[in-house]
Parts: structure tokens; C-alpha cells; sequence
């Protein structure tokens, strides 16, 4: 019982700290969260916009590659 108590007063003073701790990210994380950032934006704006609905029909989640490899008819069209 007293080690709870000791565990709930320590509990109970953290919350009381006011300390903000800063953390940096490296130069591959920030450029990781923001190319996942920007596909995100992409493939929204791919999915809403009207111009492009024939290559949409083709070709609907976007690729940072290229096109996505499909049916050779497909591949023509697009070509």
C-alpha cells in the first residue's frame, strides 16, 4: 500500500510540471512526412478533379513512379 501511494504522489506532482520538451526531426524524416504530406494532397485533388477523367478511369491511386503498369491497351492510351 505505501509504495502506491508513493507511485500517486509522484503521478500527481508530474502533472503539475509545466516543462515542454522540444524534438527535432532529421532530414530524412522531415522529407518522408512530407512526401507522404504532398501524395496525400495529390491523390485528393486527383480524386476530385473533372479534367483528366479519361486517364482517372485508367489509372485512379497516383505514383510518385510513374504510371502504374496495366493492360497493354492501357499503356498505349496513356502513351
Amino acid at each position: 500500500m505505501e509504495g502506491n501511494e508513493e507511485a500517486d504522489k509522484i503521478d500527481k506532482s508530474a502533472l503539475e510540471l509545466t516543462e515542454t520538451i522540444k524534438m527535432t526531426y532529421g532530414k530524412g524524416e522531415v522529407k518522408a512526412i512530407l512526401k507522404k504530406e504532398l501524395m496525400n494532397k495529390w491523390q485528393d485533388r486527383w480524386d476530385k478533379d473533372s479534367s483528366g477523367s479519361t486517364y482517372y478511369n485508367i489509372q485512379k491511386k497516383i505514383s510518385a513512379n510513374g504510371v502504374v503498369r496495366g493492360k497493354r491497351r492501357e499503356e498505349t492510351i496513356i502513351t
